[in-house]
């Protein structure tokens, strides 16, 4: 979530943010528009449509990597993660996380580097379509676009990503407050009192230090057989 990072609630974020949701809707709704009026035209009526493939690569293209920018900040990409299955350390599970946020970086940042480089190459050239004459750059500066945005949000989840692990290593954060906060909605705060196990639901955000102990599940259990034998 990017709410640790105060200058993301701002009005003006925020409105950008809108702006982009209503890029993807307008656009989406442009496309479908425009492909239900080509079969209409072309199989129904048996009328060419010159240009479509300009106007319909134009929207796509715009609509993909906008779309990817949002994906980005919603942390929705589609993604495989088998750190699971072969590590059970949290700690260490979660650093490897980190590191891998920062290879992703370093990856948006070549690719936005070939994208300008690209974009560069092609409006020297003056390229432009065949059937309208737009300049091809106005296809590519999406793609510049859109992994800039990409960056500015890999960015961000980093930083919180950051502080996520610094609470992971002071033990503010455990397995069991993120699994429990996945199923409550939000985090948790465990502990131990009599040997009983203490679960509290509390505000995202607001996770008290000193909550919980431990590194994994075993911890837990060590720390609550130790209040049993008390």
């Amino acid at each position: 979530m990017l709410r640790e990072l105060p200058f993301l609630n701002s009005r003006l974020v925020r409105i950008f943010n809108l702006f982009m949701e209503i890029i993807l809707i307008v656009t989406s709704a442009v496309i479908i528009t425009l492909i239900t009026y080509y079969v209409i035209t072309r199989y129904l009526l048996g009328l060419n449509f010159n240009g479509f493939e300009e106007i319909a690569i134009l929207i796509i293209v715009w609509m993909y990597f906008i779309g990817s920018a949002n994906a980005s900040r919603e942390q929705s990409h589609i993604s495989a993660d088998m750190l699971d299955l072969f590590i059970k350390k949290f700690k260490v599970k979660k650093g490897l996380q980190l590191f891998y946020r920062f290879v992703g970086m370093g990856v948006l940042c070549f690719m936005i580097y070939l994208s300008i480089d690209f974009m560069s190459f092609n409006a020297e050239r003056h390229v432009a379509t065949i059937i309208f004459k737009w300049p091809m750059y106005i296809y590519h500066f999406s793609m510049v676009l859109g992994f800039c945005l990409m960056l500015f949000y890999d960015i961000c989840h980093t930083v919180n990503a950051i502080l996520e692990y610094k609470k992971v290593l002071r033990g503010e954060i455990t397995r069991e407050t993120i699994a429990v906060g996945e199923i409550t909605g939000g985090p948790i705060a465990v502990g131990t009192i009599a040997g009983e196990t203490i679960v509290e639901t509390i505000p995202a955000g607001e996770i008290p230090a000193g909550t919980t102990t431990g590194d994994t599940k075993a911890d837990t259990e060590t720390d609550t057989q130790g209040g049993n034998g008390a």
